[in-house]
């Protein structure tokens, strides 16, 4: 969820949200005996009908080609749009989650970017801002998304040939808080976040932003700008151990609606091994939109231990020399297709980690087809190296449904191989294959 808040009171209540945890690690694998995945049938029976009312869904797309796409999300009359303005509450979803990489300044943005896809979202950055504007008060406006997800995932080991089963259902609430403050240009924001799995609150950003003309900057929590983890899959990429957030000071800069760089400095956890001294890290970014529906992008952190991953965990994210990390995206936008291919790893190997996971990289390419406005299909193949329980390759297949416009429901199946002993069973037998089964409906409000 997310806050914006008068001054005081983000003086007062800021400071000790910003000492909640970090985001958790990935989870050890554990094995889970028939039985129990038996007694869970009741996910798949729902993952199977939810396949069902997507298939519904197709062909109801089907049914409706001879119409306009324009006209499935219907917008106002010329006539209406001269007598009444829309209100704050009729406002459509916010632009950056329909257009990939145009900036808020755009005002005509090729003919590529103006689909508008199933999916609420396709980057993290966009799923914290992704929802209506409501204005509570007159200085106070928020937003808010809820999201359920479901997942079963079983593991062959190589040795035995035995499989080990997860099922896990998570629910998920994200509220955000705007606030205007008596400064010009400049807004209080936090964003709140709820997760079933952890069982508490935590601030997921708090900043306050302050903008001049082409500058923007902004102190508080923030994620750093390695990255962006596009995906139409309800499920994350491999890629997404790269992503970090901490407490710093960011400057973006944006001399036109096509380029956009960023500056952050920050402290992040991991810290020397021979002081255990705070050390000031800093990450940048360039981003640029080419003509041809082409979005390209490049971005650095000087210390990847920072990650939500953790690398360092097991030493106490005390490390002997900083490891760096590079990452870059590339993009590909038509009016029916979208291509994309991001990847992020470490610079140079971890002298604290074993060898055969000291340097991990990871990257992700997917193909998603725009079958109608609100039927959206995907393909995904992504892989990893040096990463810890993640899978060498996965292939998977993505089906997204928008039923109404505040709302999309994704149902996904992956298929991955793992190769070398990252990944082990409870008797450390190197895991050989994995497939898994999810869904996820979103609704915005």
């Amino acid at each position: 969820m997310s806050i914006a808040l008068d001054n005081a009171t983000f003086s007062a209540v800021v400071p000790r949200l910003l000492r909640s945890d970090q985001p958790p690690s990935r989870k050890k694998l554990r094995p889970i005996n028939f039985s129990l995945f038996r007694r869970r049938t009741s996910t798949l029976g729902c993952l199977v009908a939810v396949v069902a009312l997507l298939s519904c869904g197709a062909a109801i797309a089907q049914g409706d080609s001879a119409t306009d796409p324009s006209e499935e999300l219907s917008e106002p009359d010329d006539d209406k749009v001269e007598t009444s303005s829309p209100t704050t509450d009729e406002t459509a979803l916010p632009e950056e989650t329909r257009q990939l990489g145009v900036d808020k300044k755009a005002t005509s943005p090729p003919t590529a970017d103006e689909r508008e896809s199933a999916r609420l979202y396709l980057t993290n950055e966009e799923r914290r801002k992704v929802g209506r504007k409501y204005s509570l008060t007159s200085w106070l406006t928020a937003a808010a998304l809820i999201e359920l997800e479901g997942q079963s995932q079983a593991f062959r080991s190589t040795e035995s040939n035995s499989k080990d089963r997860l099922a896990d259902t998570t629910t998920s609430a994200q509220a955000e808080f705007i606030a205007a403050t008596p400064w010009r240009n400049a807004k209080a924001e936090i964003v709140l976040e709820y997760d079933s799995t952890a069982n508490r609150i935590v601030a997921d950003e708090a900043f306050l932003g302050v903008e001049v003309e082409d500058w923007e900057i902004e102190a508080g929590r923030l994620y750093t700008p390695l990255g962006i983890y596009i995906s139409h899959f309800a499920s994350g990429p491999l890629l997404e151990f790269a992503e970090s957030r901490a407490d710093g000071l960011m400057l973006s800069y944006t001399p036109s609606d096509r380029l956009e760089f960023k500056l952050m400095g920050y402290r992040g956890e991991a810290r020397p091994a021979n002081d255990g001294s705070e050390k000031l890290d800093w990450a940048a970014s360039i981003e640029a939109r080419l003509g041809g529906g082409w979005l390209l992008g490049l971005s650095y952190q000087s210390d990847l231990a920072d990650s939500r991953e953790a690398l360092l965990e097991d030493s106490g994210s005390r490390y002997l020399k900083r490891v760096g990390a590079a990452g870059g995206y590339a993009v590909w936008t038509t009016a029916d297709f979208d291509l994309t291919f991001e990847v992020i790893g470490a610079l140079r190997p971890f002298d604290e980690l074993e060898d055969d996971r000291n340097q991990p990289i990871a990257w992700n390419a997917e193909f998603a087809h725009f079958v109608h406005p609100r039927f959206d299909w995907a393909l995904r193949w992504e892989g990893s190296r040096e990463l810890v329980d993640a899978p060498d390759r996965r292939v998977g297949l993505a089906l997204i449904w928008r039923p109404v416009e505040q709302a999309s429901l994704t149902v996904e199946y992956l298929y991955g191989w793992f190769s070398g002993s990252l990944a082990t069973n409870e008797e450390g037998e190197p895991y050989e294959s994995t497939y898994q089964i999810g869904a996820k409906l979103s609704v915005a409000f």
